[in-house]
């Protein structure tokens, strides 16, 4: 017993001379931090194109989490500017409504990304001013708010619940307080054409944002209120095959419908109004009996007829037509009729007389020789003395006249002096 004491001792003494001689461990042999202890990174490895093409794929509510987080990615911009930016472009997020007027960004920057299944690079808003506390009241706008989104935004949703036929009256109150409804119910109601807002909600959705966002864009410019600016804005959603704009153009611009566009927009018209309806019959009527093209005449019968739910007939006449739908038209135009014109007889044949042709034989003139001239002979007459007063011959009348005559015959001479006013000289 005291044997195996006494050696446990010595065992204890020479170990604790061997730990108290041994050198400190150097720093390189210790053992490495777990990932848990080693200091996060101050930036991300990644480049802004590879966390852009992560984050593009994912869903509102990540992108939401995602605006908590501040690590820096590449040229001062973060993980949650990046989101940010990816919220707006791919999920229309309201940043107007979601912050404050007195703070909201004011340095924009653009950052051009290619997806890869794109050919056309995408243009993103990227914000490199923002606080913490700006994101703080984006993160609880978007706890708060049910419908978080732009006016783009809200008309998308519209038009997927429009094919599902299933409306949320609170998304629906959410796009009418929207800007870009408000300018198309105040083109109706300053003109004094009030118009119902579900009337011109479906006109809306039967068109598409293009179209709206445009429209809207021009009114920011103008502020037109004109009639002639909301029969342009309804014949435009027409032109886009909107069934609802034609039946509101004719409920509020009936005149204007009825005789101030061309067959085109008549036509157009009719391939889109919704049967069953009374402005829609009378339209159709009166452009059957209007003066206009059979192309409108054929598409007003063409209405009618489906209707009253007949066949449209392979021999159409406008005339039956008329009788069937519009007969008091018919019989008016069986009175007005102008008759038939008279045939219009051939005009006569021209005859044209066929002269032979006729040979003349030329005979060739002999010119003159001009080293020989002509001699033309000169004769020289010698006028005759007038004879004198005393002279003339009293016997068969004046003989001084006779002379005289005969001398102005011959030489073109008058001699003057003899006689006045028919009277002659000698007093004969």
């Amino acid at each position: 017993m005291a044997s195996g004491a006494l050696n446990i001792g010595v065992l204890s003494l020479l170990l604790f001379w061997v730990v108290k001689e041994r050198p400190p461990t150097p720093y390189c042999e210790l053992k490495p931090a777990s990932k848990e202890q080693q200091q996060v990174p101050l930036a991300d490895h990644r480049g802004c194109t590879e966390v852009l093409a992560q984050l593009s794929g994912q869903t509102f509510l990540q992108l939401a989490a995602a605006l908590s987080h501040p690590k820096l990615i590449e040229n001062g911009f973060t993980e949650r500017d990046l989101a940010l930016a990816c919220l707006m472009a791919f999920h229309h997020f309201d940043i107007q409504r979601a912050l404050p007027k007195n703070a909201q960004p004011q340095q924009p920057r653009y950052l051009s990304w290619k997806p890869k299944d794109q050919a056309a690079p995408i243009i993103l808003t990227v914000f490199s001013d923002l606080t913490q506390a700006q994101f703080d009241a984006m993160i609880q706008f978007i706890k708060t708010e049910r419908w978080p989104f732009t006016g783009e935004g809200l008309f998308g949703l519209l038009k997927k619940q429009k094919e599902e036929r299933q409306f949320d009256d609170h998304l629906v109150e959410t796009f009418v307080l929207t800007p870009e409804f408000w300018t198309v119910e105040l083109l109706f109601n300053r003109s004094g054409q009030k118009a119902n807002r579900k009337e011109m909600l479906r006109v809306l959705l039967e068109g598409d944002w293009a179209l709206l966002s445009r429209f809207v864009d021009q009114q920011r410019v103008a502020h037109d209120s004109s009639d002639a600016r909301r029969q342009k804005f309804l014949l435009d959603y027409i032109n886009a095959g909107s069934p609802s704009a034609a039946g509101l153009l004719l409920k509020a611009e009936w005149d204007f419908a009825l005789k101030k566009i061309d067959d085109h927009q008549v036509i157009a018209i009719l391939r889109l109004m919704p049967n069953q309806t009374a402005e829609g019959t009378l339209y159709a009527k009166e452009m059957l009996a209007s003066p206009r093209s059979t192309n409108v005449w054929r598409e007003s019968s063409r209405w009618l007829y489906v209707q009253a739910g007949e066949t449209f007939p392979n021999e159409w006449t406008h005339h039956a037509a008329l009788a069937k739908f519009v007969p008091e038209k018919a019989v008016l135009e069986l009175v007005t009729k102008p008759p038939p014109p008279l045939p219009i007889a051939p005009p006569p044949i021209p005859i044209v007389a066929v002269i032979p042709d006729k040979t003349v034989k030329a005979t060739p003139i002999k010119p003159d020789n001009p080293a020989q001239p002509k001699k033309v002979q000169t004769k020289i007459v010698k006028a005759k003395e007038v004879p004198k007063k005393d002279q003339v011959k009293r016997g068969g009348g004046c003989q001084f006249q006779k002379w005289q005559a005969s001398h102005l015959a011959k030489y073109q001479v008058r001699v003057s002096g003899w006689e006045k006013d028919g009277i002659c000289k000698c007093g004969r």
